[in-house]
């Protein structure tokens, strides 16, 4: 995100005029901040609603956001596997969405204050049904009476999932969940490796740990250092290492991308 990509943007909501702008945190976070920074006022009186999705929410990033779209920010929970979880009211309170999902929360005797680990069971998947998922994130379950007037269970206390980060050569932050897109993409199109983690360390030189499948080669390397350079510049040093499989590097749930800098 940079100021000529604020202006493409900005652009396109005054031709397209939305209704409801859904995205990532950080990519609407970081356009807001850098918009107020250059003094744009957008004038799309269409735009009712933001909805930021993949990552959690801070306060700083929703003061931002409605700073410079003059609207009101709702935040929303959940994840591939299940769908939204919970979704924000205007009152401020996650409510569970009952008619998706069913939410428990277990093992609250190992934390503190109520919060537990959270389990959930889908209720519409009935080619792949997931029966008590244990998501690997914390929170609160709460049936509480909320000010907004829906009675269904409210979420509260969320930890974890919050995406991690690489820097790329000129120090700005890149958003770790694109090169699950890319590795995945690669994936699928080559069938070169089956799975893969990224790792930047503290001196910034990023290691791309894969295991191979049938369709791999060389070559294929230089095509994957191609594609995460478009996101990194040339200057970071890019190591790929082959390991058998991940069972020395996961540990609970899986990360994708594991930055040490």
């Amino acid at each position: 995100m940079n100021e000529e990509k604020v202006m493409q943007i900005v652009n396109s909501l005054n031709k397209f005029k939305p209704i409801i702008i859904y995205g990532w945190t950080t990519g609407i976070y970081k356009f807001s901040q850098i918009a107020i920074d250059m003094d744009i006022t957008l004038d799309v009186p269409s735009i009712k609603l933001i909805i930021p999705t993949a990552e959690k929410l801070h306060d700083y990033q929703r003061n931002t956001i409605e700073k410079f779209f003059n609207v009101e920010v709702r935040d929303e929970y959940g994840c591939s596997e299940s769908g939204i979880i919970a979704f924000e009211c205007p009152a401020g309170m996650k409510h569970i969405q009952v008619e998706n999902n069913y939410v428990e929360v277990i093992n609250i005797n190992n934390y503190q204050n109520g919060v537990g680990e959270l389990i959930i069971t889908s209720l519409n998947n009935r080619k792949m049904p997931l029966i008590r998922y244990k998501i690997g994130d914390l929170g609160t379950l709460s049936n509480e009476c909320c000010s907004c007037g829906r009675t269904s269970p409210v979420l509260s206390n969320l930890s974890g999932r919050i995406l991690d980060y690489l820097l790329d050569s000129s120090g700005e932050v890149i958003l770790g969940e694109v090169f699950c897109y890319i590795c995945f993409d690669l994936i699928d199109k080559y069938k070169a490796i089956k799975d893969f983690r990224v790792r930047q360390e503290q001196d910034g030189s990023i290691f791309l740990y894969y295991t191979r499948s049938s369709g791999f080669t060389d070559d294929f390397l230089k095509i994957f250092e191609e594609e995460m350079r478009k996101h990194l510049g040339g200057k970071l040093k890019i190591s790929f290492v082959w390991v058998e499989d991940f069972r020395n590097i996961d540990s609970g749930k899986t990360r994708y991308v594991i930055p040490k800098i």
